[in-house]
């Protein structure tokens, strides 16, 4: 039996980038970050930066046995956390 609900798109729509997956100029995927990227980024130890993500200080999610979270979330409990 055939999809008639499946979409179609024209490789003139569809653009790679390392940092996210763009469809028709829509988001699908943010870059995720490991707790080693996050340390980096935040210029703390890996330790430190995994315990964040696993107790949730730092937004993320479990995939696997490796903790994830987005740029944005990051920014955004960076930007929350500054102003406490």
């Amino acid at each position: 039996m055939k999809n008639n609900n499946a979409k179609q798109v024209n490789n003139s729509d569809v653009h790679y980038s390392t940092e996210e997956v763009v469809i028709m100029n829509t988001t699908i995927m943010p870059k995720l970050l490991s707790a080693k990227e996050v340390a980096d980024i935040l210029k703390i130890g890996y330790v430190k930066a995994l315990e964040l993500m696993r107790y949730e200080k730092i937004p993320s999610v479990k995939l696997g046995n490796t903790y994830r979270t987005s740029e944005e979330a990051l920014a955004d409990w960076l930007r929350t956390s500054i102003g406490k």
